[in-house]
């Protein structure tokens, strides 16, 4: 009789190479089982891979657990792998419960749990088995006067890359202390940077090991690469996994100078990468696949794999509509597409029993044909009034008193020491830039997700927009993108000389730690609230969060002259 196998996958995201190797595992072996998918996101691309999906509440929600016990037994879930970093902790600390269900977490124990989330535990443990690592340090260990720079500095419970930060001297050093949350520092090692995919059985015996140089990283995750292998990293590897007591796919980190390798991180988890080392033989899944089914796999030799083997990662996407049917979350694909896309998904059952649960509201729904405007002009009827009073006063010029009250009234509205009306909310963003002394050649950090007028004012004073990405909660400029611009921008010698953030559709940037940075850079910080009068950041309102702010009165803005705009500041000397 052919086995059947189920597995899990929690938080899959975008990890669809992945689930097509375990998919191309099961056919190889012929055995039979479904492959079952969790994410918070119902679009989740590998959500659409996967035989079931299954929406799960966020991770840190009391209902996480809960909901995923009930998918395990509904599905009758062999092996559960986690995928993302966070997810590692509150596996383990749940493990009991979880694998009543008959599961078994393909996860480390909890004190490996522990070692490999710190990365201040995961130096220590390499010191204790003498393997060679990155000197390490609290802040408070480090004197910033008397140290080598440069640094390397990062949390010690990240993920993916976020807060991590090369400091090139004490200012830095003392600025990243407090801006990166609970960190570690470290001696900064150029690289190359060899990540080495480990795949152990249920049992922990080492059944495959294969090294990837990453060559180019985006977002924390390998973009270009290639297989390479060294004898003494693969040995070192398995010392650590046998150490640590690994079970599943665990990750490990180097970065060789000089030829030598120095072991920086762990992943208990497959790594983004490994779709590479399973390209190049190293077959973890099918491996794990054969264990997990009872199946006799023979064991390769080390640096069984092919190597150069190079990677280039590319964008893909899926297109279909998402549609809710009581509470199943069903994906309808587009004819032209892959025919992995477009399986039945399912969410979980409701939160809590009786509970329903809507799919995720960043999927409004709307009527086909209706048209939602921006910001509709109201007019009140005292606009056709004061209009008349103008013509019949003879000040129709462009200044006159009208234009002197509407300065006066709007600086006391927003709460700024003065403000002064222009033609239009591109001609403020053009005076800012002019007042500020940006002019040509100087990078300009603005927002991706604006209106063309944020950029084309840079481009007015012959300036270079160095344009930074949106972060999820407000959809506006990314603080922490926009510390690794500006680090970048001095590093190469042509720093960004200031930022142009941007408040989209009434939602205000988080400028607590954009205002920081442009402090510590000492460049100014120019807040474009074209479409954010009335909002507030942390009781002020928008437009006097920077050195100058920026309002339009087009016709679809909060308030409308048709046309014009307005420039405020508290500084005297701009306005």
């Amino acid at each position: 009789m052919t086995p059947e196998v189920n597995i899990l996958f929690t938080s899959v995201g975008r990890r669809v190479e992945l689930l097509r190797a375990f998919r191309r595992a099961y056919e190889s072996l012929g055995i039979g089982g479904r492959i079952v998918a969790t994410d918070i996101a119902p679009y989740a691309p590998a959500m659409k891979i996967a035989d079931r999906g299954h929406l799960v509440p966020p991770l840190r929600s009391p209902d996480f657990v809960p909901a995923l016990h009930r998918i395990l037994q509904q599905e009758q879930i062999a092996a559960v792998f986690p995928l993302i970093d966070p997810d590692i902790p509150v596996l383990v600390e749940n493990r009991d419960l979880l694998e009543s269900t008959g599961a078994r977490l393909v996860v480390v124990a909890r004190e490996a749990a522990e070692t490999t989330s710190d990365k201040w535990k995961t130096a220590a443990f390499f010191r204790r088995l003498g393997i060679p690592t990155a000197e390490s340090w609290l802040p408070h260990e480090i004197d910033a006067g008397r140290s080598a720079y440069p640094l390397f500095i990062k949390p010690r419970r990240g993920s993916a890359s976020q807060h991590a930060f090369k400091v090139e001297n004490a200012r830095q050093l003392e600025f990243f202390s407090e801006y990166v949350p609970d960190p570690i520092v470290q001696e900064y090692l150029s690289g190359p940077e060899i990540s080495t995919d480990l795949v152990c059985d249920l049992a922990g015996e080492v059944l495959s090991v294969a090294s990837r140089e990453r060559i180019q990283v985006r977002a924390g995750e390998i973009a270009v690469g290639k297989t390479v292998f060294d004898p003494v990293i693969a040995a070192t590897c398995i010392r650590i996994a046998k150490a640590l007591g690994a079970i599943g796919p665990i990750t490990v980190q180097c970065m060789v100078n000089g030829g030598n390798p120095k072991f920086t991180e762990i992943n208990a988890r497959f790594g983004g990468g490994a779709p590479l080392s399973v390209a190049a033989g190293a077959n973890g899944p099918l491996l794990l696949l054969a264990r997990l089914a009872g199946l006799p796999v023979d064991v390769p030799p080390l640096g069984a794999y092919r190597h150069p083997l190079y990677f280039s990662r590319f964008d893909d996407s899926w297109f279909g509509t998402i549609e809710q049917d009581g509470g199943a979350a069903k994906v309808a694909p587009d004819s032209r597409l892959d025919g992995n896309v477009g399986r039945e998904h399912s969410t979980t059952d409701a939160l809590q029993d009786g509970d329903s649960r809507p799919l995720s509201s960043d999927l409004p729904r709307s009527k086909p044909g209706r048209r939602v405007y921006l910001s509709p002009p109201h007019m009140s009827g005292l606009e056709r009034e004061l209009l008349l009073e103008a013509f019949d006063s003879n000040w129709i010029a462009p200044l006159g008193p009208h234009v002197d009250a509407l300065e006066e009234e709007f600086a006391c509205a927003v709460g700024a020491g003065a403000a002064a009306a222009v033609a239009s909310g591109t001609a403020a963003l053009h005076l800012a830039l002019a007042v500020l002394g940006i002019g040509p050649g100087d990078p300009v950090a603005t927002s991706t997700l604006t209106f063309a007028a944020s950029a084309n004012a840079i481009r007015y004073v012959g300036a270079a927009p160095v344009f930074i990405d949106s972060e999820r909660r407000t959809w506006n400029m990314d603080p922490e993108l926009l510390a690794e611009a500006l680090e970048a921008g001095v590093r190469s010698g042509r720093p960004i000389k200031a930022v142009l953030a941007v408040d989209l559709c009434g939602q205000c940037a988080d400028y607590d730690p954009i205002r920081k940075l442009c402090g510590f850079y000492e460049i100014p910080l120019i807040e474009d609230a074209a479409e954010a009068l009335g909002a507030t950041y942390r009781d002020r309102s928008a437009g006097t969060l920077g050195d100058v702010g920026c309002f339009s009165f087009n016709g679809n803005k909060i308030i409308t002259t048709s046309g014009g705009g307005m420039l405020v500041s508290d500084r005297a000397d701009l306005v």
